[in-house]
């Protein structure tokens, strides 16, 4: 018997909210801030005060891809950490069932480090890169100590603040993350049959392999964002992604990034930052990773030694961008 072919059904199409748009009679939507692939997020601002400036994640119903989730999520990590945290604290949830929308409002922050490195010509001078990897380490410390692993560390999920804090990094986008430890749970068990998460390009090696993912995972994404601030690419960015199964594209991925060395990922900067990722690729699944060592012991000393200008300036701030 013939086997009928399974019918593709196309995703829906993306919501797209328009300025004016009312948001359960509070915010008015001014315009898209930026786009990605667990939603799409909008600026608006209070109807009771105009000075009052939100972001607004958005959500198709019929294609979720864990907006509630990351709400629950933000609701936990801010009440642990007692409205102190280094990511975005929620408002608000609302849908919109006419328009089939998902709703988030949370606190409004700047622009992303990716954005940051277009604006700066595609790479960061070692000082800014020394002192966004001691903040972006800080954050990463901070998830980690509240019970959570991101699982999508990436350029676009890291942003500066505004305001007072807009020399202060912050992390973002929590649809992929998830408790390994906390109430019941000493630490989560280690498999290799799940799928793997997040972004290839800055995905770690278990990752790839289809491993859980814990603590050391997210900290070797974060060393390959490092290099690739540095470098302005990743040798494996030029693999060829057309017309391939994501399956096939983690597998491309994953066989570029095993035959490139550590000494070849690094080559050309000091030897701290290879130190770092054959750190943390060599830290046990459930060890707790030594932060003050890899913020203090390598990175800050390293900005020492190279005797970097204390002037808590970043590349952008002499192009005099907001």
């Amino acid at each position: 018997m013939r086997r009928q072919r399974r019918k593709h059904i196309p995703p829906p199409p993306p919501i797209v909210l328009q300025p004016g748009y009312i948001i359960d009679g509070q915010y008015e939507v001014i315009r898209q801030l930026g786009a990605g692939a667990c939603g799409d997020v909008y600026l608006a601002i209070s109807l009771t005060d105009p000075k009052e400036e939100v972001a607004v994640k958005v959500e198709n119903m019929l294609a979720p891809k864990g907006l509630f989730y990351e709400r629950d999520t933000l609701q936990v990590l801010d009440r642990r950490s007692g409205g102190q945290g280094r990511f975005p604290r929620p408002k608000s949830y609302s849908q919109d069932f006419d328009l089939k929308m998902n709703m988030m409002i949370m606190d409004k922050l700047g622009p992303s480090l990716e954005n940051r490195l277009e604006m700066c010509g595609g790479k960061f001078s070692m000082k800014t890169v020394l002192m966004l990897a001691n903040q972006m380490l800080e954050c990463l410390q901070f998830v980690h100590n509240l019970g959570y692993i991101h699982r999508d560390i990436k350029p676009e999920n890291f942003v500066m603040g505004e305001g007072p804090n807009r020399n202060r990094v912050f992390i973002i986008d929590f649809g992929f993350s998830k408790m390994y430890r906390g109430g019941q749970i000493p630490h989560i068990k280690c498999s290799n049959s799940e799928q793997s998460v997040g972004t290839p390009l800055y995905a770690s090696l278990q990752n790839h392999r289809g491993y859980t993912l814990s603590r050391r995972d997210d900290l070797e994404a974060l060393g390959y964002v490092l290099i690739y601030f540095l470098r302005g690419s990743l040798p494996w960015q030029g693999v060829n992604t057309k017309r391939i199964s994501r399956k096939n594209l983690w597998t491309r991925i994953l066989e570029s990034k095993q035959a490139t060395s550590v000494e070849d990922l690094c080559e050309g900067f000091p030897p701290e930052f290879s130190k770092y990722i054959n750190y943390c690729r060599n830290l046990g699944f459930d060890e707790d990773p030594h932060y003050f060592f890899l913020r203090k012991g390598l990175f800050w000393k390293l900005f020492n030694k190279l005797e970097c200008e204390r002037d808590g300036k970043f590349d952008w701030d002499a192009k005099n961008v907001d």
